[in-house]
This record gives C-alpha cells, sequence and structure tokens, in this order.
C-alpha cells in the first residue's frame, strides 16, 4: 500500500516539476496591463513601454434645418417672413460631462496654455470648433478613464474662464483652438470669439451681410441632454448630437432687428438647439 501511495506522490511531483518547466521556458508575453486601457491583455506577463491606449470621447455631429433637412450655407432659409442664406455658422463646444447616480466620468486630459494678460493656465483639453464649413463631421473629445451606468450629458457653448483669453499664438497647430484650424476667430487682446454667425438676407440692399460675434460669460449656454449610456472599462462612447438651426434662429428678423436683440435671441435659443440624433 505504502508503494502504491508512494509512486501516485512520485508521479504527482513530476508533473509539477514537468508545469513549472514548461512554463519557465514560455516566452514571457508583454502587453497592456492596464484594466482600463482599452488594449487591455489579460493574457500578458510583462507591461510594455507606453502602449496602452485608453477609451475617448467622439462627437457625431449633425447640421439640420427643422429636424429632418440637411442644413448647408448654399440653401435658401426662411426666418420671421424674410429671406436668406448662412455664409458662416461656427462656434466651440467644451466642459463634456456624462452624469450618473453616483459618478461623474469627463476627459482626463489637461494642457497648460498662455493667457494673454500674462501667465499660464491649465484647463481641461476638451475643446471642439464646430463648424459646418468643415467637411468632417466627426470630433475626437478626449480621452476618458471609467466605467458606469450614466444617464446624462451636459457641455457648454462657449469657453469658460480664462480659455476665453489664451493666447493663441501659443497654441500647437493641430489643436481646436489653433488659428491653422478652419473658422478660429481670435483677436488680440480680445481673445476668442466662440460663437459667429454671418447670414446675407436676401434683400435689394447691395451689402445686406449681418455678422453676429457672441462672447463672454453672459452668452455661454450650458447644455444638458438626456443620454442613457452603461459603459465597461476600456469602452469608447460616441455622443450622436443634432444641431436644429430652424430652432436656433427661431423668432429672428435678420432684416428688421436691431443686432443686440438678435444677439440675445440667439443666446436665448441655444438650449433649445441641441439635441441627441436618436
Amino acid at each position: 500500500m505504502n508503494r502504491v501511495n508512494n509512486r501516485i506522490i512520485n508521479q504527482a511531483i513530476l508533473i509539477v516539476l514537468f508545469a513549472l518547466f514548461i512554463s519557465a521556458c514560455k516566452d514571457p508575453v508583454e502587453g497592456c496591463l492596464d484594466i482600463e486601457a482599452s488594449n487591455y491583455n489579460v493574457a500578458a506577463d510583462n507591461p510594455c513601454p507606453d502602449c496602452c491606449t485608453y477609451p475617448r470621447i467622439n462627437l457625431e455631429v449633425f447640421h439640420s434645418f427643422q429636424d429632418s433637412f440637411r442644413f448647408s450655407y448654399d440653401s435658401l432659409y426662411i426666418f420671421e417672413g424674410n429671406v436668406g442664406r448662412f455664409e458662416e455658422v461656427v462656434f466651440y463646444l467644451s466642459e463634456f460631462k456624462l452624469f450618473g447616480s453616483s459618478d461623474t466620468l469627463e476627459v482626463n486630459e489637461v494642457m497648460s496654455f498662455d493667457i494673454i494678460n500674462g501667465g499660464a493656465e491649465s484647463f481641461k483639453d476638451d475643446f471642439t470648433l464646430v463648424s459646418r464649413s468643415i467637411l468632417s463631421f466627426d470630433y475626437d473629445i478626449g480621452e476618458i478613464r471609467g466605467s458606469g451606468q450614466y444617464d446624462s450629458l451636459s457641455f457648454v457653448v462657449g469657453l469658460l474662464g480664462n480659455a476665453e483669453f489664451i493666447n493663441v499664438e501659443t497654441v500647437p497647430e493641430d489643436h481646436a483652438l489653433a488659428l491653422s484650424v478652419d473658422s478660429t476667430i481670435w483677436t488680440y487682446p480680445e481673445g476668442y470669439v466662440f460663437n459667429r454667425v454671418i447670414i446675407i438676407p436676401d434683400t435689394m440692399e447691395v451689402d445686406s451681410k449681418r455678422q453676429f460675434d457672441l462672447k463672454g460669460p453672459s452668452n455661454i449656454q450650458r447644455i444638458t441632454l438626456p443620454f442613457p449610456q452603461s459603459l465597461d472599462l476600456g469602452s469608447s462612447v460616441t455622443i450622436p448630437l443634432k444641431i436644429d438651426y430652424k430652432k436656433w434662429f427661431s423668432g429672428i428678423n435678420f432684416v428688421a432687428e436691431d443686432s443686440v436683440t438678435i444677439t440675445e435671441k440667439i443666446v436665448t435659443n441655444t438650449t433649445n438647439a441641441f439635441s441627441i440624433d436618436n
């Protein structure tokens, strides 16, 4: 009986030693070992240097007029009985956040910029310039880390705080705030105009173009929309955002009303112009 037991024990020892030998001979697998990364590799043994990629917030914009019709610069539109076409509508979005019952998810990338009046300041780097003239309607908002259940989306139409006074001469060329980006609106020392609307009413006047530049805290609007999402670790999220320019410029007489009145109406209408494109 002891012989049988000894044989079994010896066989078990040999199996364990063989397994250890095989394991020792196996080449280690290098990969991303951060569970928050999009390319997390559960089979990896060694962490790879700077190889992890992380999920992001992306934006898909649908420019519409009266819900279903695509908004474009070469079309005529009717506002308060007057016909006109738009030459430019460009604006900044920032401060993107997803809200859940117990958590808030936002871009974790931070960048430091010089300020016009001196000094430097760090900002959450989710600035996004939206323009109908840009051929691509897909925007990369920034990197995120986290997971959970979320029920709403919040963002700002405009630039908060000193972001309006970032010195554009020190901004990287490929950044949304850079002068090289289509339609960037910046002058020294006023800083950024974060929303510009140029419309050409169809009148008999030779020069009927009207331009409206929005800047400053009083013209900033925060948008909050229902946006239920369930995100796993390492998962990116895409926001399908619809902008209805009919609602944005509703009730505005671009021919008869003065610039102050029109600007106030544009600001008031902003919250109704944005929705999730379901």
